[in-house]
């Protein structure tokens, strides 16, 4: 049995570290093939260190959707690159037939075809919720259900979104919740400081400028400590170096701290994790890990964030514009430490109860044992 799992990128935030884990669920006997664009990235020895059954194979020509494909001059080298993957695939197929091709977002999407046309068997795990460009969006979401064998949602906003496009294909779709490991090591605070963090990649999307607006509207700036931890997205620089010229004219002071794929000590440290996403974030593994630490999260209730919190028992949920009631939230936050620690044992206990790795993977392994045995 062969299973070829696609992955557009090889750093370590979220669908990535999410893949790392899925793999587990592939069946033991099984030889597991996953294709990256480039052979570099920290996704590269985690991979090697927690799924050493698995054989990285470097493919230059694996179609990764990018904005400049949809230029007269993007589309003919999308074109080229397809013919390039078509003919790679069809090869790996003729030297050991691929039973499942496992695709991991909708970034990969356009091995669709090629796979639909040998005839393969796909999976395509969604992470994402697409809506602009909404032309686009439409149509890279229409055509993963039509041309996928199945499809898995990591939440129902996603289900919901991806059905919007194609809603014949609702029983091809199902959801199944992330899970992650348990990061929870508590440590003992030496002070009262409070400490919020906000961990994702810098840019506008992710909310780190709303959170910023937030925190210069606090009263309470006194005795806290803000962090900011994260890298760029591709392209995104800019968005590093403009964070850095904002925190330094911030009336609060705050730490940035460049992205480190070790975050547990991080989030054990914290006290508040903000999860402030201004687009619909469809599962954020943020908030899950903030969870198994046992920290009360405060996100946006757009997205799927809203599945993983209850409102007011395990983390607070808030509106994506309204600076004020994000810092209003905030200020009571930091004058309460023991609704902090009353919120931070619930959410933990949700965590243990919902998400925890091993039924995320034993759940995985009941969705790719039917898929395989259709």
């Amino acid at each position: 049995m062969r299973i070829v799992v696609v992955n557009a990128t090889t750093d370590l935030y979220g669908a990535n570290r999410i893949l790392s884990l899925a793999l587990r669920a592939f069946p033991k006997q099984a030889k597991i093939d996953l294709l990256l664009p480039e052979i570099k990235g920290p996704l590269i020895k985690h991979i090697e260190d927690e799924n050493p059954n698995v054989s990285i194979i470097e493919c230059d020509s694996l179609p990764i959707i990018q904005r400049k494909m949809f230029s007269p001059v993007g589309f003919i080298q999308a074109v080229k690159l397809l013919l390039k993957f078509k003919k790679f695939l069809r090869s790996e197929n003729s030297k050991q037939g691929i039973d499942l091709i496992y695709i991991n977002t909708l970034s990969n999407f356009l091995v669709l075809p090629i796979a639909h046309i040998l005839n393969i068997n796909t999976i395509v795990h969604v992470h994402e919720i697409l809506e602009s460009p909404k032309f686009i969006s439409r149509v890279i979401n229409k055509y993963s259900l039509q041309w996928s064998t199945s499809v898995l949602a990591v939440s129902n906003a996603v289900k919901k979104n991806l059905l919007v496009s194609g809603p014949a294909y609702d029983n091809k779709v199902e959801v199944i919740h992330n899970g992650i490991p348990d990061l929870f090591q508590p440590l003992e605070r030496k002070n009262d400081t409070c400490i919020i963090t906000l961990i994702a990649r810098i840019k506008p999307e992710k909310g780190i400028w709303y959170f910023l607006e937030a925190i210069n509207l606090l009263e309470n700036q006194d005795n806290i400590i803000i962090r900011i931890i994260g890298g760029a997205a591709p392209f995104g620089e800019k968005y590093i170096d403009k964070l850095k010229e904002d925190i330094a004219k911030s009336k609060v002071k705050i730490e940035f701290i460049d992205f480190t794929p070790n975050v547990s000590r991080y989030l054990n440290e914290t006290d508040i994790l903000v999860v402030p996403s201004i687009m619909k974030d469809p599962f954020p593994t943020t908030v899950l890990e903030g969870m198994s630490c046992g920290k009360l999260v405060i996100a946006t209730n757009t997205g799927g964030a809203v599945e993983a919190i209850i409102d007011g028992e395990t983390g607070y949920l808030i509106p994506k514009d309204e600076p004020q009631i994000f810092s209003t939230l905030l200020d009571k936050l930091i004058i309460d430490s023991e609704l902090r620690d009353k919120l931070g044992i619930n959410a933990r206990q949700r965590y243990l109860n919902n998400f925890s790795i091993n039924s995320y993977v034993d759940n995985l392994q009941v969705y790719i044992s039917n898929r395989l045995s259709l």
